[in-house]
């Protein structure tokens, strides 16, 4: 038997060690880390409590596999769970405070009776507390077209107390949805990450708590110009529309310093998951599900293993789901990534009597994509470009 103050040395030594391990493990081996420490401690004398209420004597016991699934980072398996279990758990989950101003009164009911007939459609976005400034810019600029459309907001880093305010726009705290393993999701992924991981969860959240019948998702950083209307009338015969990054080759490509490539547009996803639109069918909530698992598996978002963001995953929905339709629609989000397959105008520079008015290939811009802008260098259109210059594009 040892003696006290070896016992005691263990013991710290112990806990120290415990300590180091949570800065380092991700929980699931964490878990299994405590288990071994404890029965280390047990083994060596050191689980005798003391008047300050050290560590118990019993060996540990062995975790349940509820508690490795549920809050240790494995989202139990899904296609495997009782039909009623999921929706037990949708009822149980508390829904972030609104936190509406202004027009917000003249906004029908979101969360109605989902028994009732969908109708309708509803925009959804998601961002961070820090980028509020982006997502009041693009709700704003898409309810100037569409004011009796509802707006849901979910912010990953927001505990639903601070007070904050987007006008027209019911606030959601990602953390209060019912993610599996949100919280080691948020020390795993990085800010950009979180957000991507969130977009299924919050559009599965949004179908079951309101009476929409069609959903528009936008990335923070796009702004509206013109209404949705080919998007949300397409909705009507299909389960999703979706827009592709590109039209066609970029050009010249033996200048190997312009970038975005072919390749680097492949590579991050011929769709782009900022901007498309759904439908309330059971062919998309099965999708969403899909989405789900595959954002917050092992290896997502691991550039070690390949393209496995959320775009990349969303980008199976042209295999997974039966009617998809592609939105070609050259004036649907524009970015760095298009502007060599079609011409953005400024209406103003060719007429001035025709205003503060932007068209793409002769027609009305509706969205643009300001991925990668920053406040901070407005002269660069995005850190990901090296193909473009502001300085040579007057209209953009």
């Amino acid at each position: 038997m040892p003696s006290r103050p070896e016992r005691d040395s263990l013991r710290h030594f112990l806990r120290f060690l415990r300590h180091r391990l949570r800065l380092r493990l991700p929980l699931p081996l964490l878990a299994l880390a405590d288990h071994f420490i404890g029965a280390a401690g047990a083994a060596g004398g050191c689980g005798a409590t003391s008047a300050a209420g050290e560590d118990a004597a019993a060996m540990p016991e062995a975790l349940p596999p509820e508690t490795l699934r549920a809050e240790l980072g494995f989202p139990p398996c899904r296609r495997a769970a009782a039909a009623g279990a999921r929706e037990q758990v949708a009822h149980a989950v508390p829904v972030a405070r609104a936190v509406p101003i202004a027009r917000a009164a003249q906004t029908p009911p979101v969360f109605a009776d989902r028994e009732g007939a969908r109708e309708g459609a509803c925009l959804v976005s998601v961002c961070t507390r820090n980028y509020l400034y982006f997502a009041r810019t693009a709700i704003a600029s898409f309810r100037r077209h569409h004011p009796e459309m509802p707006a849901f907001l979910g912010i990953v880093d927001w505990d639903g107390t601070e007070p904050l305010a987007v006008e027209g726009t019911t606030l959601l705290a990602c953390g209060l949805l019912g993610v599996p393993g949100f919280d080691y999701l948020a020390l795993k992924y990085t800010a950009l990450e979180m957000c991507g991981a969130m977009k299924p969860f919050l559009l599965e959240h949004v179908l079951r708590h309101s009476r929409c019948r069609k959903l528009v998702f936008l990335d923070a950083d796009i702004l509206v110009f013109a209404p949705f209307e080919r998007l949300l009338a397409q909705l009507d015969q299909d389960d999703f529309v979706v827009t592709p990054h590109t039209l066609a080759p970029p050009p010249h490509p033996e200048r190997f310093w312009e970038r975005p490539t072919l390749g680097d547009l492949a590579f991050a996803g011929q769709l782009n998951s900022g901007l498309f639109g759904l439908r309330a069918t059971p062919e998309a909530k099965e999708f969403l599900d899909v989405w789900q698992d595959l954002v917050t598996r092992p290896g997502a978002f691991m550039l070690e293993l390949g393209g496995q963001t959320e775009q990349n995953s969303f980008n199976w929905v042209t295999c997974f789901v039966q009617r998809v339709h592609v939105l070609r629609d050259p004036a649907y989000n524009v970015g760095y990534w298009s502007l060599h397959d079609r011409s953005v105008r400024h209406a103003g520079l060719d007429d001035p009597a025709a205003g503060d008015r932007w068209t793409v290939d002769g027609n009305p811009l509706v969205a643009f994509h300001f991925s990668g802008y920053s406040l901070g260098d407005p002269y660069r259109l995005s850190r990901h470009d090296r193909r473009h210059s502001l300085y040579i594009l007057p209209s953009i």
